[in-house]
């Protein structure tokens, strides 16, 4: 066979990047705002921060930023966090029972009666769900 073709042979070694993954940060509950009294804070904790930064040797793009950083500041500190179910499903009772089951995981291991009560309210959350589940799919159809 006459070809003008060439085989060619090679090893490679291959190193893949690695990509970390975004950070999820939670969002807030920014209804909270309707709140006087965490509405009085927040008001209050952004004209300390306005006051406290100092502001006058910046130029235009860095009273800007600083403003920014002073905003997400005060949210954090004041604004709590949305409890938002991954489910659309899911009840607010539900949710309450997760958060209990959450914090007795964490006394499950000093003693025997805290890994019961942590049981019981694991059975209780999967029921709930449950129910909850299927009054979303009765309502649907």
């Amino acid at each position: 066979m006459s070809s003008d073709h060439n085989l060619v042979l090679c090893n490679l070694k291959l190193k893949l990047k690695h990509i970390t993954s975004k950070k999820y940060e939670k969002k807030r509950n920014i209804q909270a705002l309707d709140d006087v009294t965490i509405r009085a804070k927040y008001e209050a904790e952004i004209a300390k921060r306005i006051r406290d930064a100092e502001m006058e040797k910046l130029n235009m793009e860095g009273k800007a930023t600083k403003l920014c950083e002073i905003i997400q500041q005060a949210v954090e500190a004041t604004i709590p966090l949305a409890e938002q179910p991954k489910r659309k499903w899911i009840s607010k009772q539900t949710l309450k029972l997760a958060t209990e089951k959450r914090k007795m995981r964490l006394k499950a291991e000093e003693s025997e009666q805290a890994t019961i009560e942590y049981r019981k309210l694991c059975n209780e959350v999967r029921f709930s769900a449950r129910k909850d589940k299927q009054k979303w799919l009765g309502e649907a159809v």
